[in-house]
Formats: structure tokens, sequence, C-alpha cells
């Protein structure tokens, strides 16, 4: 793919596209040292240890349709940003995502903090906009902070507005302040449900909660977790395609025994009488643990085990000095009660060809809506009767 070299404020900048995967390899060093030099935990999903372990999956060990594209910045042998991006086909329309869908939650670049931040984010626009493989961008899960939102809110047209929650655990010194602060924030009712759902809890025999290292439990684990994803989403007349996907439990087992410099990743599971209960698989990086993927066995519902398993794992984390909890998109109600701090985050669709614009029109912003709307509204057993049908095409 071609290399274009231009000046910003007097410095020889050279773009690079990277589209094959030892190109990707190549550059290890150079990416690992810019995610570290950031520092702030909110780049954890452009961690080279995150992307390098979806692309080896997703595009070289399975033939899934996605390509790789990402953006680089160099001066010399240093690098100054990274835009990491890969492309799949829908029809006739080439859509780039960020690198790592459907598992990435916030999407964002790497690039050096200097006095040039801002043209070489406004001169990474310009080769998107000009690169012809792909004709539209669909961008979700952009903080409201992150570098490249106010280029989009300008320019792109926004799709999706929701919250993500987190809580900042280096505000509490140990589990007793966090779980009083807690009990000072939430309403009476709230505080007499968690007491209720904890006593029966309790009562259905020994709990125990683990943090999960064998690479052969944890394969069994991870089994365990989409499964009860599955039997929830099935009790409420909901489909994932992202659960479904068998090429996503293999991406699963590969992230969650990776124990790397920039991406450290944990599977909590919680027993009861020795049985798996609820599981927690969430991912750490320069102090921000995000929970990833939290699921529980609706027999044991209404004992609220996945809120029960969150809590401990929030106790553990704080005693390692992890500074960020963070319970993501969208803000569901248990998230809102813990979380200390709401951020606005946005997908986006940037159209650079004819065909992007009148997919982004047609589709993005005219059919997908309304579709949505009206399988959402449907009463449950014609929530379950369309994902049968759903699930019959599909084979």
């Amino acid at each position: 793919m071609e290399n274009r070299t231009e000046t910003i404020q007097a410095e020889m900048i050279e773009w690079r596209w990277i589209d094959r995967y030892r190109d990707m390899q190549a550059i290890k060093g150079a990416w690992q040292s810019l995610h570290a030099e950031l520092n702030d935990g909110s780049h954890i999903f452009q961690a080279y240890s995150w992307c390098s372990i979806w692309t080896e999956c997703f595009i070289e060990r399975h033939n899934t349709g996605w390509s790789l594209l990402i953006l680089s910045a160099w001066q010399g042998d240093d690098l100054l940003l990274l835009c990491p991006l890969a492309v799949k086909r829908h029809g006739p329309v080439r859509i780039a995502h960020w690198l790592g869908e459907p598992m990435t939650h916030y999407g964002e670049v790497l690039v050096r903090a200097d006095k040039n931040r801002d043209a070489m984010l406004d001169a990474m626009w310009q080769q998107i906009a000009a690169c012809p493989h792909f004709d539209i961008a669909r961008l979700n899960h952009v903080r409201e902070d992150a570098l490249v939102s106010d280029y989009l809110m300008q320019h792109g047209a926004i799709l999706v507005e929701e919250e993500a929650v987190s809580l900042k655990l280096s505000s509490f010194d140990d589990w007793d302040a966090l779980e009083a602060w807690y009990m000072g924030e939430n309403s009476r009712n709230t505080r007499r449900r968690r007491k209720q759902s904890n006593r029966y809890l309790s009562g259905m025999g020994d709990i125990e909660m683990v943090e999960l290292k064998d690479p052969a439990v944890v394969s069994t684990a991870i089994d365990d977790v989409l499964r009860f994803k599955a039997m929830w989403l099935e009790q409420n007349g909901l489909r994932s395609s992202t659960f479904a996907d068998p090429v996503v439990l293999d991406l699963l087992h590969d992230l969650v025994i990776t124990q790397e410099d920039d991406l450290h990743a944990f599977l909590f599971r919680m027993t009861i009488n020795g049985e798996p209960a609820a599981y927690d698989v969430g991912f750490l990086s320069n102090g921000r643990y995000v929970q990833h993927i939290g699921s529980y066995n609706p027999d044991y519902s209404r004992g609220s085990p996945g809120n029960h398993l969150m809590e401990r794992s929030m106790d553990l984390l704080l005693q390692q000095g992890v500074k960020w909890f963070d319970l993501m998109a969208p803000a569901y109600d248990y998230k809102l009660k813990w979380g200390s701090h709401r951020d606005t985050v946005r997908a986006f669709a940037l159209p650079v060809s004819l065909s992007g614009k009148l997919y982004m029109k047609l589709y993005l912003q005219g059919l997908r809506p309304g579709l949505k709307h009206v399988l959402d509204n449907l009463p449950l057993p014609l929530k379950r009767l369309a994902k049968q049908l759903q699930d019959r095409i599909r084979r």
C-alpha cells in the first residue's frame, strides 16, 4: 500500500498503512512504547497484545472476511501515531471498524502528547478520507474525552449515544470505605434488596470466589461464561450474534490466558457448593480494569450472583492497587448503583464514498433503527419466535 510523506510544522512525517500481520508484528516494540507513554488506561483496547491476538485469531487463523488496515505516522524510527482499523465487506459496501470488533470497547488512536498533536490528528483524518480501501468508517464506543471525538462530532453522523459507568477505586482505602460510600449513595430500598439477595445467596450453601489462572481450567470456564450468557439471552427472548460466534469463543480463550505488560487478563469465578454460579472476565492496563463480560447461572438469579461476584472482584482489585473499575456502557441500573463517574460514549458513521453515504442514509440511519425498535418492543413470546427464525435463516 502506498505510503506518504508530509511536513507538519517543519517536521517530516511519514504515513504508512499496515495491512499485513507480519508488518504489524514488526512494529511491536514501537507500538508498546507509544502505548506505555500514554499511561492512562483509557487505551486498553489499543494495546498491542489486544490487537495482535484479535488479528491472529480473526484474520490469520479463521477466514472471517476481515482485513487489516492500520494507519501509522513516523518520524525516522519513532512512532508518533497509530490508528488501528480493520475492514469488512457488508454486501457491496466496505466498512472500516476499530480493530478488534466486536469485542473492542472504547475506540481511540494512540498519539504522542506534544505540541503537534492537533496537527497530527488533522493530518490523520486527511489520510483516512483519501484511503481507497473502504467506503465508510463505522466507529463504535468513542468516549467523549477521546482524542477523535471532536472531529467525529463535527464531521461524522452519530448513530448511538449512551453512557459508560466507572468507579474510581483509588478514592477508597479499603473495602469497608467503598461499601460505606455505596450505602450512602443509594436508597434504603436498594440497600434492603442487596441485603436480602446476599442473605438468600448465603443460604444456598458455601460461596467461594477465586481467580482462575490455569490455562486448562480457563478453557473450560470460558465455555461456561458463554453458556450462561446464552441461557440468560434465551430466557429473555434475546440473541447475540457475538456470543454465538465460535470464533469469539476462540478469541476469548486466547485473550484470557494472556498476561503481558500492556494487557493483563482476569477470570473470576464464584461457586456455590462447588458448582459454578457466576463469572467475570476483565482486562487491566495501566491501572484501569474493564469488566468486559459478566455472566451467571440463571438458576441462582434470585440471589443476584453476578452482583455478588462483582463486589468481591472490586475488593480484590482494590487490594491490588487498581485505580479504576470500569463497567463500560450501557449504563444498566446495577452499574449506576456502583458508578462514581459517567462518560458519554457514541458510535459514529463517517462515509468517504458515495456508496458509503448511501449505506449510512438508507440502512444505518433508516432501516436499521426501525427494525431494532420493532424487535425491542415485541412481546417476549414473539421475541423468542423471531430469534428461532433468525437462527434457521443463519443455518
